[in-house]
């Protein structure tokens, strides 16, 4: 009987299950390598504002957390990169880049570099594994421009290349977001101008200086200002005022002229003169500059011109006190820069009386002043004397008045006797014809002290026009016709 021997087949089967049990073993291995060593290099990146609100103007300062939070492998090629941020305002609002710093990382941080595109950390390469240290950057914000609840964000990316990259805005990162406040203020000073402290006649024209300005008139101003857009000028006439110019120009850095180019304000759309009463002034409109930093914020600088009437009731005029007074209120309407919704507000006014005239002829008043100026030094400033005469009758007349000068240490008189030149103590030097005489033609005669006389005539005057004597000559009178 023959013995039963194994089959061949039966020792192959089970090596080839061997082999390719050590196959799919071995495989599995060689694939699971890879795998492991990309998973051990890792990234972390967090970025936070050290102080948020922060006035326009002011520093905004941001800290970023990293590391390479592997415990046994390095990080390659590591580097941070953060975009200059946009602002969220409707008028956009560049930042302005100031430092990138390395704090106390130095051992790890190779470069830290900023420009108006991004700020960059590069780090020493290798990374070592476990690395963690915090780097700043400081931007800035335009002062005046910046719209108030103004927001940026930046963003800061980390990367590395045997490692994922990694977002500081990933969910569950703090915020990076810093809002910029700023706030505005507008301010009107009203006042009679030139500035003086006697009170016009009746019958004058009057002028009325309005000057407004961002509360902060001149840059550098506190940071956290805001500027003004859309500024309107109304100046509201007292009833018996007649409208006869105004001008708008910007404000000169000393704060009291203005200078071109320079717009005409406008009552029921005319830029006058009017024919009625009262009304009001309405001027255009006007913008500080929204574009740049730091620049003059002057504001501008309104004149009203008006004319009231002959009878407009005096000071002392029996029985008429109560109506002595009469107010002109200027208002100006702004919004702050980025909110057209939120209006700013502000207004003054001038409240004040009239003079008595002297009575003259029948249907004549006329009326002298010093312009203001009660005393003066010899040599130091000029005297000035302002002469008046209207007609007040319904019909035409010639007027003519003359107008004695002193004689030192007298009284003038009315005798048309010249003073003696020895003892003169006044000298003409400009005789001039306002723009408040509108029917010439004017004619006049001067008398100097010498005896000489000369004549002038001013056709139609419709503008402020003087005549000067260089050098200056003593004068005794001067008649108007």
């Amino acid at each position: 009987m023959h013995a039963v021997r194994p089959s061949h087949r039966a020792h192959v089967v089970p090596l080839l299950r061997s082999f390719f049990a050590m196959a799919l073993l071995f495989g599995l291995v060689v694939t699971a390598t890879p795998a492991a060593q990309a998973a051990d290099a890792s990234l972390l990146v967090s970025m936070k504002p050290n102080a948020t609100p922060v006035k326009s103007g002011d520093d905004m300062v941001w800290t970023i957390d990293w590391s390479c939070s592997s415990s046994t492998t390095a990080c390659t090629n590591a580097k941070i990169v953060v975009p200059m941020p946009v602002s969220s305002s409707g008028v956009a609002r560049p930042v302005v880049p100031k430092s990138a710093t390395k704090d106390s990382n130095a051992v790890y941080v190779a470069d830290a570099t900023i420009n108006d595109t991004e700020a960059v950390w590069t780090f020493k390469d290798p990374l070592p594994g476990g690395a963690t240290g915090q780097v700043s950057m400081i931007l800035g914000s335009h002062n005046y421009i910046t719209p108030d609840g103004t927001t940026y964000t930046p963003v800061a990316t980390m990367t590395a290349d045997n490692a994922a990259t990694v977002r500081s805005d990933a969910p569950g990162k703090p915020s990076s977001t810093i809002t910029v406040a700023s706030t505005v203020g507008i301010d009107v000073v009203k006042e009679r101008f030139p500035l003086k402290t006697e009170e016009p006649y009746p019958g004058d024209e009057v002028t009325y200086r309005i000057k407004v300005s961002n509360t902060v008139s001149l840059a550098p101003g506190p940071n956290g200002t805001s500027a003004l857009q859309d500024v309107v000028i109304t100046d509201t006439l007292p009833p018996t005022a007649i409208f006869q110019r105004a001008w708008q120009l910007d404000m000169e850095p000393n704060d009291t002229d203005g200078e071109r180019p320079a717009v005409q304000c406008k009552v029921g759309g005319s830029t006058g003169p009017a024919t009625v009463p009262g009304g009001e002034v309405v001027c255009p409109s006007w913008d500080d500059d929204l574009e740049s930093a730091g620049v003059n914020h002057r504001g501008v600088v309104v004149y009203v011109t008006v004319k009231y009437p002959v009878d407009q009731p005096a000071a002392n005029t029996p029985g008429t006190d109560g109506d002595d007074g009469v107010t002109d209120t200027a208002r100006a309407l702004a919004h702050p820069i980025g909110h057209p919704e939120l209006d700013v507000t502000d207004e003054a006014s001038v409240t004040h009386g009239f003079q008595p005239r002297s009575q003259g002829a029948r249907g004549v008043n006329v009326a002298k002043s010093n312009n203001g100026v009660v005393t003066t030094s010899p040599g130091t400033r000029d005297a000035v004397w302002a002469t008046q005469a209207y007609n007040t009758g319904a019909g035409a007349e010639t007027i003519r008045f003359t107008d004695r000068m002193p004689c030192s240490y007298t009284s003038p008189t009315s005798a048309p006797t010249p003073c003696d030149p020895v003892n003169l103590s006044n000298t003409v030097t400009q005789i001039g014809v306002d723009f408040g005489f509108r029917n010439g033609p004017i004619t006049l005669q001067a008398t100097f002290a010498d005896g000489t006389t000369q004549a002038h005539e001013w056709t139609f005057p419709g503008s402020a026009e003087t005549r000067t004597w260089i050098p200056p000559k003593p004068i005794t009178d001067l008649t108007w016709e």
